[in-house]
């Protein structure tokens, strides 16, 4: 039993990580992903240097 709630312990929180980066991902897609944060910069110049 002790192994089951360690293991139901342990999905419990890689699930609530799963959703903490989906939320993250709908709201802001730069942060998590530096190829993307790359993109919008290279694509949008005015709005780095303005």
């Amino acid at each position: 039993m002790n192994f089951k709630f360690i293991v139901a312990m342990a999905i419990f929180i890689i699930v609530s990580m799963f959703n903490l980066v989906l939320v993250d991902a709908q709201t802001t897609t730069a942060p998590l992903t530096p190829t993307t944060g790359t993109t919008t910069t290279t694509t949008s110049p005015p709005a780095t240097s303005g």
